[in-house]
């Protein structure tokens, strides 16, 4: 069973929030005008960088909301937080649509809950925030952690994060079922368990990218050992650039198989 600490979450985040508050507004809209937002992809809806004003009073409101969610909102469900998260995913959907109707169109529900659980997996970190308000808060859903599901709790949704939209709260329902099957995450909550499964996943997609690299290497390196390819269709520069990188080859030789 893993025993969850909030400094070793910090370090995994790679964030130090313990001198915020969930009871200042001015914290909590930093997290979501920031980290938050850059992980939602800003990306997906072109021209937003022009609307910062506009981007700016809509985030303080989300931010104000998650300010009361703390303070007066019934987090000892799951039915009542799912309603609350549902309610700020339409928000964020109607207030971008007033900015234009593409970027209404364009905020899906996986977009919204990546911001909505972004901001959530940061405000844990606060200093201030207590167990109690995240027992039922969702897991966030990227590339990393849909993969991580199809291959180990059978998630059979094949769709981009980004696209996501009425498959959401199934999804969610699926690794509250499934993660309590697993022993190292059965006694903790999902929202706790991505922590690490997204380390997990994300550990999972290098190494698999490394192989890869590592065997375009060896192709390079019989390459390199063809002195007539090497000096009959290299020019000067060329030519020196291979030196390099054959020493650079040889170099990583060295390391792993120290």
């Amino acid at each position: 069973m893993l025993t969850v600490k909030k400094d070793d979450l910090s370090c995994m985040f790679e964030v130090d929030h313990s001198n915020k508050s969930i009871k200042n507004i001015d914290d909590i809209f930093g997290v979501i005008n920031t980290p938050a937002y850059k992980d939602m992809q800003p990306r997906h809806f072109p021209g937003i960088g022009k609307k910062k004003d506009e981007r700016k009073k809509i985030f303080l409101k989300l931010a104000d909301k998650f300010k009361s969610y703390f303070e007066t909102e019934d987090f000892t469900s799951t039915e009542s937080f799912d309603k609350w998260h549902k309610k700020q995913c339409d928000f964020l959907k109607k207030e971008f649509r007033k900015l234009s109707n593409d970027f209404g169109n364009k905020m899906t529900r996986g977009k919204a809950q990546k911001l909505i659980n972004m901001t959530f997996k940061h405000l844990f970190l606060f200093g201030d925030a207590e167990n109690k308000y995240f027992e039922h808060c969702h897991v966030v859903l990227d590339s990393y952690i849909l993969e991580w599901a199809r291959k180990n709790i059978g998630l059979e949704i094949h769709e981009a994060w980004s696209n996501i939209s009425d498959d959401y709260d199934a999804i969610q329902q699926s690794f509250r079922d499934k993660l309590k099957t697993i022993e190292r995450f059965k006694d903790i909550p999902p929202f706790l368990a991505e922590y690490y499964i997204w380390e997990e996943a994300k550990l999972d997609s290098i190494s698999g990218e490394l192989l890869v690299s590592l065997s375009s290497l060896q192709k390079t390196k019989l390459l390199l050992k063809d002195d007539y390819i090497r000096n009959r269709f290299c020019n000067d520069d060329l030519r020196s650039q291979i030196v390099k990188l054959k020493i650079e080859l040889e170099t990583i030789d060295m390391i792993l198989n120290k």
